[in-house]
């Protein structure tokens, strides 16, 4: 469902074809930063399929969206191809190859409902317990607060909670689910630590041995308001730090940070900045793997940040960890 919709699990839209009096089918494809293949299917004219690609490249992801079809029609027909009169978008899917069906019109507009409907098909491909725990969902499943299914309602499906909590991470306001609170920051963080595998293998996968201090990813946007903004690295050479440099975004607004950051097999350090504070950490030295940076701003408010993840080879760090 698209957060403000039914799910419907129908293993025979997979194999639907055209409807009368729709136009016909157009698959068309595109690519992600890594090179992956998004595939459209396509049965309306003029659909914005470049702005649909755009979004899913900005969501966080990974080799799954190479298993998933978005198929786009015309609004009349959503009801008939989700098979729910009450649907505004569906998903449905088997762990494997999955299939998003949303409303034609422009990406802006459809966005929320996309990376909605898009967080079905990675809850269906993608463990994550660590949003489980923030969740407190087995609590909430053991008192009947919450079902797996949506035979209480779509709002009290831990499906659509999910799907309305990834959509929450790419999207400011619009949260669909009246009775449960926003995604806090604790919970966003479990959920992108979820899933910073999937982000890590946009990354490339080795770091050659000249390449200390070579910028290898930079992330800008908001923070705060239960926001924050993630980067990662990939380290293949023993010994090596991890370099992050944090610069405020004054055009977006300045607040305080904490910056934490964590690789494979080993705890993570937090630090701290003042606002407006233009902070150069170093973490390490660590061995091969994913490490990954989280900046989070304050709850009241809201900022810009510059996130910039470098491979190092060892100094003094300007900021030492929080005690």
């Amino acid at each position: 469902m698209s957060g403000r919709l039914p799910i419907t699990l129908l293993a025979c839209i997979l194999a639907s074809g055209p409807l009368v009096g729709q136009a016909a089918a157009r698959l068309t494809t595109a690519r992600d930063g890594a090179g992956r293949v998004l595939r459209f299917d396509v049965r309306v004219p003029r659909a914005d399929v470049a702005g649909y690609a755009r979004v899913l490249r900005g969501a966080i992801h990974g080799a799954e969206i190479e298993d998933v079809t978005v198929r786009v029609v015309a609004p009349s027909r959503i009801r008939a191809q989700c098979g729910d009169p009450r649907a505004v978008a569906c998903y449905s899917g088997d762990g494997e190859e999955g299939l998003i069906v949303i409303p034609s019109g422009p990406a802006q507009r459809v966005r929320a409902t996309l990376l909605h409907e898009y967080g079905h098909h990675i809850k269906a491909t993608t463990a994550t317990p660590r949003w489980w725990a923030a969740r407190r969902i087995a609590a909430r499943l053991r008192s009947g607060q919450v079902v797996m299914d949506d035979r209480k309602g779509w709002t009290r499906s831990v499906e659509e909670i999910f799907a309305e909590d990834y959509m929450a991470m790419h999207v400011r306001g619009g949260y669909s689910i009246p009775w449960l609170p926003q995604p806090s920051a604790t919970v966003l963080r479990a959920l992108r630590r979820d899933l910073a595998g999937l982000a890590a293998r946009s990354v490339p996968p080795t770091v050659p041995d000249d390449a200390a201090g070579i910028p290898r990813d930079v992330q800008k946007g908001f923070i705060g308001l239960g926001q924050e903004v993630t980067a990662s690295v990939v380290v293949d050479t023993p010994g090596r730090t991890v370099v992050v440099l944090v610069t405020p975004d004054p055009a977006r607004g300045v607040v305080p940070l904490e910056i934490e950051i964590g690789c494979d097999g080993r705890e993570s350090e937090i630090y701290e900045a003042a606002a407006g504070e233009t902070v150069e950490v170093e973490y390490g030295p660590v061995d091969p793997g994913t490490c990954t940076v989280w900046v989070n701003g304050p709850t009241d408010r809201e900022g810009g940040v510059i996130v910039e993840i470098m491979v190092g080879r060892g100094s003094t760090p300007t900021v030492p960890p929080r005690a």
